[in-house]
């Protein structure tokens, strides 16, 4: 059997490349059918659907899921009606404690900046509270999530 990339120009198409990477990370051949790989626990393909290559596998606490994370960012102004003001979405593999910025710098063009930003704790670090404080004059309140690293 002749394979793509033995035809020169075919192997060179996206489309291409993309199935031959998403064939290797899912697929085993097994006497001369093509069947699901096993999964080995604690690992999953770097993608994680073969149907959206951007999607990826992620876990959080208990919870396993294949696609993407969304970040919302909600007014909450107690004489006034909760809205949401933005939307940011990543890959589910993204760590949340780097977004705080993003959703400033998309926020300010259209809206003033809070002068308090409640975030969750996997939004906050000791980082986050002085880069926010210093670059954008916005107070973060939230649990500090701790650090893990040695």
């Amino acid at each position: 059997m002749e394979t793509a990339t033995e035809h020169g120009w075919l192997g060179k198409v996206p489309a291409v490349q993309t199935l031959r990477q998403v064939w290797a990370e899912h697929y085993i051949e097994n006497e001369g059918v093509f069947v699901w790989r096993p999964v080995r626990i604690g690992l999953h393909p770097p993608n994680g659907s073969p149907y959206d290559l951007d999607a990826r596998y992620s876990t959080q606490r208990s919870v396993e899921w294949v696609g993407y994370k969304v970040h919302l960012t909600e007014t909450c102004d107690p004489d006034t009606p909760h809205l949401i003001v933005n939307v940011e979405t990543t890959p589910a593999t993204t760590p949340d404690d780097n977004r705080i910025a993003v959703v400033h710098a998309s926020l300010a063009p259209r809206h003033p900046l809070p002068t308090m930003h409640l975030a969750d704790k996997g939004y906050t670090s000791a980082q986050v509270l002085l880069d926010s404080q210093r670059d954008d004059q916005v107070a973060i309140v939230g649990l500090v999530a701790d650090d893990p690293r040695w």
